[in-house]
């Protein structure tokens, strides 16, 4: 089932950013880039699942 591992795959992205130590240079990049990867993957579920694509916006 590709949307449970869509899901799977961005709540174990986010928790790696989530471990990745506070303070550091580039961790706000990170969370940034994963929070995007997970809008993008939401979306793409939602949009299978709803009877109309355009409700999503």
């Amino acid at each position: 089932m590709l949307q449970g591992r869509d899901i799977r795959r961005s709540v174990n992205e986010i928790g790696n950013v989530m471990a990745f130590p506070a303070g550091q240079p580039d961790g706000e990049s990170r969370l940034r880039a994963a929070m995007e990867r997970l809008q993008r993957r939401l979306r793409r579920v939602a949009a299978r699942w709803a009877p109309n694509p355009s409700a999503l916006n």
